[in-house]
């Protein structure tokens, strides 16, 4: 049995389109959230990201007399609320979350080369990378106090 033309021609036509256009559709709608790897691999990330920053020298002390199973729980809400995720970040605003603490930008950046390396150790893309540093960028006025 020959196959019309015009039923080859929406057949290859529908190939196509799952091929090329299905996919890219499914990459672009999917969130940060999940392109981060979702909620085990966000806690993770912190995790890892706020052990680091609590050891060094440069940002220990920022961390001395804290519990750090509440604040990394915290942030782990924080990042996969504003990365479009099912989390509520409940805690405070930034600026009286890290009033008195005397972080400094020096300090900041510090913490965010260790977030930026645990992201990379935790498989994240460099373009998630940066759209998770655009959400985050514009707190650091509310965070730095020196």
């Amino acid at each position: 049995m020959k196959i019309p033309m015009k039923m080859r021609c929406q057949f290859i036509c529908s190939i196509a389109f799952f091929l090329f256009i299905g996919p890219t559709s499914a990459i672009a709608s999917s969130t940060l959230y999940e392109r981060l790897g979702g909620l085990e691999n966000i806690r993770a990330i912190v995790s890892q990201t706020i052990d680091r920053t609590a050891t060094d020298p440069q940002t220990r002390a920022i961390f001395e007399g804290i519990r750090l199973a509440p604040v990394k729980e915290s942030v782990t809400m924080h990042l996969c609320e504003i990365s479009g995720g099912p989390c509520r970040y409940d805690g405070a605003p930034m600026a009286k979350a890290h009033s008195g603490m005397g972080i400094s930008s020096k300090q900041f950046n510090l913490m965010d080369a260790y977030l930026s390396q645990s992201l990379t150790d935790h498989g994240v893309k460099d373009a998630d990378k940066a759209n998770l540093a655009r959400l985050l960028q514009p707190l650091k006025p509310e965070i730095i106090e020196k």
